[in-house]
């Protein structure tokens, strides 16, 4: 029970009531209360770990995140793996939301910090 509470200690009140965050006309649509996410319409198969690493960056547009306040978000405390394996999700992510992975356009990286969701137009 003391997990549960220090978890939603955590979680902003407004990041539970968001239901559905709609990117670029319609490009890029986040359905947190569905838990799916569509890109031009299309559904995309996210893991979970995918889909709460990228409702957790869209939550906070324009604004870096370092490795270790996504782990934090989503991990927790008791998280065991490696920050760096942030990294291969947001390639995971980024090969299946962005138009041109190689050129991102939502997910940027920000050198020295981490990354950052940019919702406006690319």
């Amino acid at each position: 029970m003391a997990r549960i509470q220090a978890i939603l200690r955590r979680v902003s009140p407004e990041e539970l009531l968001a239901d559905t965050v709609t990117f670029r006309d319609g490009e890029l649509v986040i359905d947190a209360g569905r838990q799916k996410v569509y890109r031009k319409g299309e559904l995309v198969p996210l893991t979970p770990f995918e889909y709460r690493l990228l409702l957790t960056l869209a939550r906070h547009p324009d604004r870096p995140l370092t490795r270790e306040e996504l782990i934090l978000k989503l991990g927790g405390f008791d998280y065991e793996g490696d920050v760096r394996t942030i990294d291969q999700h947001i390639k995971n992510l980024r090969q299946k939301i962005e138009p041109d992975p190689k050129n991102p356009t939502y997910i940027l990286t920000v050198f020295g910090v981490g990354y950052k969701f940019a919702p406006g137009s690319p």
